[in-house]
């Protein structure tokens, strides 16, 4: 058989309290996948995931957490089998975002948190090109496409006894796209 398959991964946390009201922690994920199952086509896929934690405690009843989270997604499909038509197709989405949450608890059974966000998305849907000389296959591009999210948020929780529990939440998001695009109806 001509079936191969390879995948691995890693991960990586590094915490410091630098004094007793602050905290930071970095985690970092990477992994990837290969196989190809008994054909000539063969699939790739790689991810990478990492966040910056800061934890700022202001008092016993007020803490703030922000965040910085970056993520990239990959995936290519390669067919090489017969050199008219050998061909590699890649697409990619890459995910940045920024949060500042507050946790607030006034008394001991009841806690709120509130909270902004902004998220900044690339997509590259496909790019196709030729693999080899011989190819035929013309190579395209599709264009990229980016998109910002703008979000604020609540919450509150009231732990009215030790068997009865009242929680609500809102949030508010606005999302745009950035940048030229061809619009098709």
């Amino acid at each position: 058989s001509n079936s191969t398959a390879s995948f691995w991964d890693g991960n990586l946390k590094i915490s410091h309290s630098i004094n007793k009201n602050n905290k930071v922690k970095l985690s970092i994920y990477i992994s990837g996948d290969k196989f190809k199952l008994n054909s000539d086509t063969s699939y790739n896929y790689k991810n990478t995931c990492s966040s910056l934690n800061w934890l700022h405690i202001y008092n016993s009843n007020l803490s703030q957490y922000n965040s910085l989270i970056y993520s990239n997604y990959w995936y290519s499909i390669e067919s090489q089998s017969y050199p008219l038509t050998a061909f590699q197709i890649d697409y990619n989405i890459q995910y940045l975002s920024a949060e500042s949450k507050f946790k607030y608890s006034p008394i001991i059974n009841h806690k709120s948190s509130f909270g902004i966000a902004a998220s900044h998305y690339r997509l590259t849907p496909s790019t196709m090109h030729a693999i080899g000389d011989q190819s035929l296959i013309e190579s395209t591009e599709t264009k990229h496409d980016n998109g910002l999210d703008f979000s604020i948020f609540t919450d509150d929780e009231w732990n009215v006894t030790d068997r009865f529990l009242v929680y609500g939440g809102i949030r508010a998001d606005a999302f745009m796209s950035v940048g030229k695009r061809d619009v098709y109806q």
